[in-house]
């Protein structure tokens, strides 16, 4: 069952910077029991661009821990590519997400720099 489907980032992004997911979204990301995350990158430049994302979880919105391995792992990116991750709580987690979950990422190599919109949808199982 749908539960949301929200921009998360729609802006300018580059190397130099870790990127969050806005707070007000932190008790939504956490309250699903699975994750589809699209990233679509646009004027990408730089030599050998890539993308690292991954989840974190909370129990108070404060101290954030690193949920698994990264949804994407030094992704290449090329300008008008669709990048899809899925993430699914695992069975007996309790609770899977922690109360509260935020998308965190990057951009590597050199000066690396995008346009990048990252939409998440949030399921039911």
């Amino acid at each position: 069952m749908l539960i949301f489907n929200q921009d998360m980032y729609d802006d300018f992004a580059n190397g130099s910077h870790t990127y969050l997911s806005p707070p007000l979204y932190n008790d939504l990301i956490g309250g699903v029991e699975a994750l589809l995350i699209f990233v679509y990158p646009t004027l990408v430049t730089g030599t050998s661009p890539t993308l690292i994302l991954t989840l974190d979880q909370s129990v108070d919105s404060q101290h954030w821990y690193q949920l698994g391995t990264p949804l994407f792992n030094s992704q290449a990116l090329t300008s008008n590519q669709l990048l899809q991750a899925n993430f699914v709580s695992a069975a007996g987690s309790n609770p899977a997400m922690g109360s509260f979950a935020r998308i965190r990422f990057s951009l590597g190599g050199t000066t690396p720099q995008a346009q990048l919109r990252i939409t998440v949808i949030g399921r039911s199982a």
